[in-house]
């Protein structure tokens, strides 16, 4: 019986838990402004890619938005 609880905590650790915390890892990078970090987990195709895919649209936004600054920044000289 523990064995088998057992085996359902580490899969549910190794299913869940660890993508959440690498997504983690990518949202505190994405905020301090590395914009090269690679987003983990695109495919899958549950809330753990769903959250995924959406980290990555505010990847998207702010690359665009880097860009947008720095196209102001070239028209100013």
């Amino acid at each position: 019986m523990f064995l088998i609880i057992g085996a359902g905590i580490f899969g549910v650790a190794l299913g869940v838990i660890r993508p959440v915390a690498q997504m983690t890892d990518v949202m505190k990078g994405l905020a301090g402004g590395d914009l090269d970090i690679s987003i983990p987990a695109l495919s899958r195709e549950d809330e753990v890619g769903a959250m995924a895919r959406a980290v990555q649209v505010f990847k998207d936004n702010a690359l665009r938005v880097r860009s947008m600054v720095s196209e102001q920044e070239d028209l100013k000289q």
